[in-house]
């Protein structure tokens, strides 16, 4: 699927703290995925998911958590966009959330 391994410009405003430049959409397909599906749009969205297969960005989700998220946008992601019925722990991934220390 990936004909390159440079992001687009559009996606500028979403790493806004990286340069695109400095990305690369294998070695760093975890954070780009995290990335996204936390601060995408609809245009960002439709760049991901015809980038990468649904599986390769649920599993990157699932085993790769980022603590980037907003609690409502954490919900959507997993439950409305992904589909995840599994359990989660929320302080993996939201912000202004305590993380627990040695627990996965």
């Amino acid at each position: 699927m990936l004909n390159n391994n440079r992001l687009p410009g559009f996606l500028k405003s979403t790493f806004w703290s990286t340069k695109l430049s400095d990305l690369d959409t294998q070695r760093d397909k975890a954070h780009i995925i995290n990335q996204i599906l936390a601060y995408g749009g609809i245009e960002e969205l439709r760049w991901l998911f015809s980038t990468y297969p649904r599986e390769d960005i649920k599993k990157s989700f699932v085993m790769h958590p980022a603590k980037v998220y907003r609690f409502p946008t954490f919900h959507f992601v997993k439950d409305i966009l992904l589909g995840i019925a599994d359990f989660l722990h929320t302080e993996n991934y939201v912000v202004n959330t305590p993380r627990v220390i040695g627990q996965k």
